[in-house]
């Protein structure tokens, strides 16, 4: 029966680490810090990648105006855009996602979320940044896992710069008076130095 008893024991200690892990409370004094919880620390990615705020300082940028945790990813856009899709696997509370261009000494926001909590957002950024720079934050009671997808996004047809027009994309002022007709989109293009004449 003694033995019976420190099989209990056992059992008990076990469940109590995996609730415990289930819902954030880790000891972060024994466990070591994510290898990205700093800016300059961010890990360039590329698909896919799973995460976890979880002991992860905050340093001093925290849109969302009370988080506890945060780590860092860069990615470089390519074609058109970038399709991000970032799906929530275990954080319980709010969750701040944070797109920035420039350095870690001049940031510069492009896009971030409404800092409420979620199972999937997306997020779609045109191919203007040489770097673009992901913050994840949470609460530390609320820290956990989640996933980052990216894909390319080659929706549109048009000239980024001038010297890029080809002759598709030529609007001819004097016509024989049929319409002349092309398809494009905005949503990704991103400024140029063409300028006007006249």
């Amino acid at each position: 029966m003694r033995n019976l008893g420190y099989t209990y024991v056992y059992i008990f200690m076990i469940c109590t680490l995996v609730n415990n892990l289930a819902y954030g409370q880790i000891d972060c004094s024994s466990t070591p810090k994510p290898a990205n919880d700093l800016c300059q620390e961010a890990i360039p990615i590329s698909g896919s990648v799973n995460g976890n705020t979880c002991c992860a300082g905050i340093e001093s940028i925290d849109l969302c105006g009370s988080m506890e945790n945060g780590i860092w990813y860069s990615f470089t856009p390519a074609n058109n855009g970038s399709l991000i899709e970032i799906s929530n696997l275990s954080i319980d509370g709010p969750i701040g996602i944070e797109f920035y261009s420039g350095s870690c000494t001049n940031l510069s926001l492009i896009e971030k979320s409404d800092c409420s909590g979620f199972e999937t957002r997306s997020f779609s950024l045109p191919n203007c940044y040489a770097e673009v720079l992901i913050h994840i934050t949470s609460f530390e009671d609320g820290c956990g896992e989640f996933e980052i997808q990216m894909s390319d996004i080659n929706e549109c047809t048009f000239a980024e710069t001038c010297e890029t027009i080809v002759p598709e994309l030529e609007f001819n002022p004097i016509s024989d008076g049929m319409q002349e007709c092309i398809s494009s989109c905005l949503q990704y293009a991103c400024d140029s130095d063409c300028t006007f004449n006249g």
